[in-house]
């Protein structure tokens, strides 16, 4: 393959090239001379091999920065929260220093309790969960998209602990990071060196540090393999096999699952890909080809993605989250132009060169004086003090190497995230309006990181005397100088507040986090100016001295990576394996009671999802989306997070949501609750609590809406009248038997087996949330699901013995399933087709004779 004209691919510096030779000075005379030459064919495999040199580079940082995560018995998360819970505090290890980073809190929340539901269950039923009875009294889990059921990396959680998972999925989400950005820096033409800076750079920024166990970074990682993909297309005389693996790219980074960072992915790589069709305009019909190419490939990549693609956006589609407007921070005080929290977005940008400057969680010194929420993990940029001078470095070149472009992506990256007027407008665009667009800061780092390799390409390839050191140098000292000014400033500020000198205004809050943030004992805090400072006499002494290229790589990987590894090491803590959810005999108590069972928690006893670890089905939860018809209830409850929910025990509908149990610290009304156990914490017994599944004497046919203000009412006999939507009159007029027998047989996440007896035609009610795809049969016929007392769902049954069963089977996923193996079978044979085409040519060409003259 060769590379595009404007972006000569450059040639590897002569100390790579003179390694294999240099073997030879070292060789001792007790050394056979095959060992030798197999050791120099070793090196020189390694030296042309991106994915090799990757991995050698990445390796020693991803030790020092996963630390003892990588032990036997360790896992990477942030698991001493569940110390947190009533239910867990009195079993807190000695000497538990406390949670050490609460940020982190969704990882033990959502995304561990989801490894392990998915595996579990796949484990005992053979199936994939596509329901999820364990909160909100069940919802759809293959749509909430998060889960990322098909994400190839989850695979491996499947026959794996849970808790091993996260740091092994760490190491590979890091080391692919650096990879993709490698092979597309490569592609561009930069020399292996410079790809190297970008892809370190790229991996311990501080968007991927601090999101590495979310599914934001198993999106973004995949943006430079795309491109990569997209510029070999570009470049190549036959793009059929490029186009097919770009099109799996943009498949795998879809399943990841955050449709949201999905779309930022996609909208930076069009922009790209746009970029590069029109600077290759004047190639007429074979840019139009290529065009034509990528359009498919990316149509192929999405409609890969429909197995989890289709059931989201039917499930966002009809969900509450998107009635009340997704996840749009658009306010009545934003107009198309202006956004007044641009002002705090401008002040998280010192963030930028110092990262701590408003401290960090992870030290438990964070505090944000502003109005506007802010935190951390949606603040942070950071890309290294050293990456970020090459990458003002790459500016004074920008028609090289396509830097224009990155340094535009930049620009509008930053500007859309922060707000800034004129920029503003994108947030008000379809898509861009309903989506937290602050998360264009992995674009943003993505860029600089870019600009950052292209800024040591010019660096590393600089020539003795021709001036390209000696400028960076300058420019780095002048940047150095100014953030000494600022720091001095600053600090002597602080220093004046902390002698009394100075007495400020504002509140004691601020003055404290002042003190403790910015004392002489926060190395943190001022790592990046002594990093300046470093980069600077660095750069100074190679403009007149004129470093070897070797050891100046070494010495600018050292610099930039030791720095982003020292202030990211930490910020995920790892924990001992067996602090994971012990066993406590509260649990033990529930566990024994007739299952299913369900519960509601209060007082900060079974946090968000911990039931789905423990097996206990709960009737709150933490999910996105969520259904609109518990969303409503919970809302006019009095609920005010409906993606956090925590029920109440005075709420009137809980025996009508097949609540049995409240667990918390608090007593109960007695004409109520009945204490059932009391140890570490208490767990009360509703009286009037109904079986999951019961029947009645009476139905009513009614609508929606007097569905939901009849059950919050409760002018109802729950155990013996239900509200059906949509019933024929016929139902409702009939007199109904109560069941003789009615119970459950058979209960998966994806399936619900009841035996029923009657001698008159009846009514079953399951108390479980409805949804339009749940299916059900009578004795293997098929029946109708009516939705029942609003939230749940109900069929008829005639008399006699029957077996009664439900199955959720989504339409939606059924065929994205069908739309997902065509397309990736497409793509597998267009790959295939190619490869059997290349081996012809090249027989073809073996067999052709050698002109003669």
């Amino acid at each position: 393959m060769r590379a595009h004209a404007s972006a000569p691919m450059r040639q590897s510096p002569r100390w790579v090239a003179a390694m294999p030779q240099a073997l030879e000075h070292y060789r001792s005379g007790f050394l056979p001379a095959s060992f030798c030459r197999h050791l120099r064919s070793l090196v020189r495999f390694f030296l042309r091999n991106d994915v090799l040199a990757s991995a050698v580079l990445m390796a020693p940082f991803v030790g020092l920065f996963m630390g003892d995560a990588l032990l036997p018995g360790r896992v990477f998360l942030p698991g001493d929260i569940i110390y947190r819970d009533a239910l867990w505090q009195a079993l807190a290890p000695a000497g538990f220093p406390g949670v050490a980073n609460n940020l982190l809190s969704d990882q033990i929340y959502l995304y561990y309790p989801w490894r392990v539901f998915a595996g579990r269950a796949l484990q005992q039923y053979g199936e994939l969960p596509l329901w999820n009875p364990f909160i909100f009294g069940g919802q759809p889990f293959v749509a909430n998209a998060q889960s990322a059921l098909f994400y190839p990396l989850h695979w491996i959680a499947f026959f794996m602990p849970a808790g091993s998972f996260f740091g092994f999925a760490g190491v590979l989400r890091l080391y692919l990071a650096a990879l993709f950005t490698i092979l597309f820096m490569r592609s561009c033409g930069a020399s292996r060196p410079a790809a190297m800076v970008a892809g370190l750079t790229y991996a311990f920024c501080g968007p991927m540090v601090v999101w590495l166990s979310y599914p934001l970074v198993d999106v973004f990682l995949w943006l430079p393999g795309v491109l990569w993909a997209a510029e070999k297309a570009l470049s190549a005389r036959r793009p059929a096999r490029w186009l097919a693996i770009a099109a799996l790219l943009i498949g795998v980074q879809g399943l990841a699952g955050h449709f949201q960072s999905y779309f930022h992915a996609l909208a930076a790589a069009g922009l790209y890909v746009g970029y590069r069709l029109f600077s290759m305009r004047s190639a007429g019909q074979r840019t139009l080809r290529v065009a034509c190419g990528l359009a498919l490939a990316l149509g192929a990549g999405v409609a890969l993605t429909a197995v989890e693609l289709l059931p989201f956006g039917e499930f966002l589609a009809e969900s509450g989250t998107l009635a009340s407007g997704g996840r749009s921070s658009l306010t009545s005080s934003d107009t198309l132009w202006y956004s007044p929290s641009a002002v705090e977005h401008l002040a998280a940008g010192i963030t930028l060169v110092v990262p701590d400057f408003y401290g960090n969680p992870a030290t438990h010194d964070y505090y944000w004086p502003l109005k506007q929420y802010q935190n951390y993990n949606e603040q942070t940029a950071y890309i290294g003090t050293l990456p970020l001078f090459l990458a003002l470095a790459a500016l004074r070149r920008p028609r090289r190497g396509h830097r224009a472009f990155f340094i535009a992506l930049a620009l509008f990256s930053l500007g859309v995230a922060w707000r800034l007027p004129l920029f503003e407008a994108v947030n008000h665009l379809p898509v861009f309006s309903i989506i937290n667009n602050r998360r264009l800061r992995f674009v943003l780092a993505f860029a600089l990181s870019v600009l950052a390799g292209w800024g040591a390409d010019d660096l590393l390839g600089a020539e003795r005397g021709d001036g390209t050191a000696d400028a960076i140098a300058r420019l780095t000292g002048r940047a150095t100088v100014a953030l000494l000014i600022l720091a001095g400033a600053w600090y002597g500020f602080v220093h004046a507040v902390r002698l009394g000198v100075v007495s400020p205004g504002w509140p004691e809050p601020l003055t404290r986090w002042l003190l403790v943030v910015f004392s002489s004992q926060r190395a943190r805090t001022f790592l990046p100016f002594v990093v300046a400072v470093l980069a600077t006499l660095l750069l100074m002494y190679h403009a007149r001295r004129h470093l070897r290229r070797p050891v100046l790589l070494v010495a600018v990987l050292l610099l930039a990576g030791g720095e982003l590894v020292a202030l990211g090491r930490g910020y995920c803590p790892s924990i001992p394996e067996e602090w994971l959810f012990p066993d406590t005999p509260a649990l033990a108590f529930l566990r024994s009671q007739p299952q299913p069972t369900r519960v509601l928690a209060m007082e900060n006893a079974l946090l968000y999802n911990f039931g789905m670890v423990v097996g206990l089905e709960e009737i709150g939860g933490y999910d996105l989306p969520v259904s609109q018809r518990i969303a409503n209830v919970y809302a006019r409850l009095g609920g005010k997070d409906m993606h956090r929910q925590r029920w109440q025990p005075d709420w009137p509908v809980l025996e009508l949501c097949g609540v049995q149990y409240v667990i918390g610290r608090s007593p109960l009304p007695p004409d109520r609750y009945e204490l059932a156990y009391d140890g570490e914490v208490r767990i009360h017994r509703l009286r009037a609590a109904l079986p999951r599944v019961f029947s009645v004497g009476r139905v009513e046919v009614v609508s929606a809406g007097e569905a939901l203000e009849r059950v919050l009412a409760s002018r109802f006999d729950l155990a013996s009248t239900a509200l059906v939507e949509g019933a024929a009159d016929t139902l409702a007029t009939q007199h109904l038997s109560q069941a003789q027998t009615l119970e459950i047989v058979d209960y998966t996440p994806n399936r619900v087996s009841i035996r029923a007896r009657f001698e008159g035609p009846g009514f079953v009610v399951l108390a479980d949330a409805y949804d339009d795809d749940w299916r059900a049969t009578v004795d293997g016929h098929s029946t109708t699901v009516y939705p029942t007392n609003y939230l749940l769902r109900g069929v008829a049954v005639p008399a006699g013995d029957h077996i009664v069963e439900f199955v959720y089977d989504p339409l939606a996923y059924r065929v994205g399933s069908i739309v997902s193996l065509t397309v990736l079978g497409g793509i597998v044979v267009a790959w295939a087709v190619d490869m059997a085409q290349s081996v012809q040519r090249e027989r073809a060409t073996d067999r052709t004779p050698p002109a003669h003259d």
